[in-house]
C-alpha cells in the first residue's frame, strides 16, 4: 500500500534534531554557543545563502509503499533500535526462526570462515555467532551481504579490509568470507508494545510504520536535491562539535579523546577520515533542510503540531 507522507513538518523535526544534537547545542537554550567549539549550532546554516549549495528536488507527497519487503525489513530494524534504547531484554522479546530470509534488524546465527589468498586468517572464523545486521560491528559489506540470505544457504562474500584496520596483515586486504546462515532471531512486536508504554499491538504498529515511512520520506527527499559547492568548513564544524562531546563525557574518567583513541591505535586524523562519510552525509542534509525551511517561511522555533507529532 502506498501513502502520502507529509514532508514539510518532519523536515524542521529532522533539522531541529541535527542542529540542536548533531552540533552539540543544548536543546533548552538553543542561542547557548558551545564553548568548546565557538560555533553556536543554530547559526551553522542561518547566514549562509544556501541557494548557492542547494537545488531542491521534490520534497512534497512522497509516496511510500507499505507492502516491500525493504520497507518490512525497515520497521524490524527499528522495532531492534526500540529494544536497544529500552534496555529490554532481547531474549525475552525475539523469536526464533529456522524459515525465512535476512532482515535488516535481524540477529543472525551464523558460521564463517574468512581467507586470504585462500588461506585462512586468524580470527576469521567461528561457528555459531550471533550477529546483529545492521550493527556495523563487522567490516563493511559483511552484515548488508547477508540481507536477503534464507535461513541453511551458505554465500561467499568478497571484501576488502579498511585501509586503517588495526591490524597490518590485514589492512586494505581483499578477503572472501564463506558464511553459513544457521537461523535467525527477530523482534515480535506483540512482546514489547506495552513495555514501550503503548495501550495495545496496532497503537504500537501503527507508530512503527509512521516512524519508518518519515525516515524513508526524509531519505528520498534528501536523495531528490543537488549540492554542489565545498562543504569543508560545515564538516570541520560538526568534526569539532563531535570530539567535544566525546572529551565531555571522558572528563569523568580523566581521558582525553587522543589519550582514548590512542588505545585502539589510531590518530585523531585516522578517526576524522573514519567520520568523513557521516560528516558529509549530515552537511549535506542540513543544508537541504535548511533549503526547505526557507522556501516552505519557516524558522528553526518551528513548534510541532500534536498530530504531527504523532504522524497522523
Amino acid at each position: 500500500m502506498k501513502k502520502p507522507v507529509r514532508f514539510a513538518a518532519l523536515c524542521v523535526a529532522a533539522f531541529m534534531l541535527f542542529v540542536l544534537c548533531g552540533c552539540g547545542e543544548n536543546k533548552n537554550n538553543a542561542s547557548k554557543t558551545d564553548n568548546n567549539t565557538g560555533v553556536a549550532a543554530k547559526s551553522l546554516f542561518e547566514n549562509v545563502n544556501v541557494s548557492d549549495y542547494v537545488t531542491l528536488g521534490e520534497y512534497k507527497g512522497i509516496t511510500i509503499d507499505t507492502s516491500t519487503d525493504e520497507f518490512l525489513s525497515a520497521v524490524t530494524s527499528k522495532m531492534t533500535t526500540d529494544i536497544s534504547n529500552s534496555g529490554l531484554d532481547k531474549n525475552t522479546v525475539m523469536s526464533r526462526f529456522d524459515t525465512g530470509k535476512v532482515q535488516m534488524g535481524d540477529t543472525a546465527n551464523i558460521d564463517y570462515e574468512g581467507k586470504k589468498d585462500g588461506v585462512a586468517f586468524s580470527g576469521g572464523t567461528a561457528q555459531g555467532h550471533d550477529l546483529v545486521i545492521g550493527s556495523n560491528s563487522f567490516i563493511g559489506g559483511f552484515e548488508t551481504g547477508l540481507i536477503g540470505v534464507s535461513v541453511g544457504d551458505t554465500i561467499d562474500l568478497n571484501l576488502k579490509f579498511p585501509d586503517t584496520y588495526h591490524s597490518a596483515e590485514l589492512a586494505g586486504q581483499a578477503v572472501v568470507f564463506t558464511v553459513k546462515v544457521n537461523y535467525i532471531r527477530r523482534p515480535e512486536a506483540g512482546k514489547i508494545y506495552d513495555k514501550l508504554g503503548f495501550a495495545d499491538l496496532q497503537a504500537y504498529e501503527n507508530d512503527l510504520k509512521s516512524r519508518v515511512a518519515k525516515e524513508i520520506a526524509f531519505n528520498t527527499a534528501m536523495g531528490n536535491s543537488r549540492i554542489t559547492g565545498d562543504l569543508s568548513g560545515f564538516e570541520d564544524t560538526l568534526f569539532r562539535a563531535d570530539c567535544a562531546r566525546t572529551e565531555e563525557v571522558l572528563k569523568s574518567s580523566n581521558v582525553t579523546f587522543e589519550e582514548a583513541l590512542s588505545r585502539y591505535g589510531m590518530t585523531l586524523d585516522d578517526y576524522r577520515n573514519q567520520m568523513a562519510s557521516k560528516l558529509s552525509s549530515d552537511a549535506k542534509n542540513g543544508l537541504i533542510c535548511y533549503a526547505i525551511l526557507e522556501k516552505e517561511g519557516l524558522s528553526t522555533d518551528y513548534e510541532l503540531t500534536a498530530s504531527e507529532k504523532t504522524g497522523n
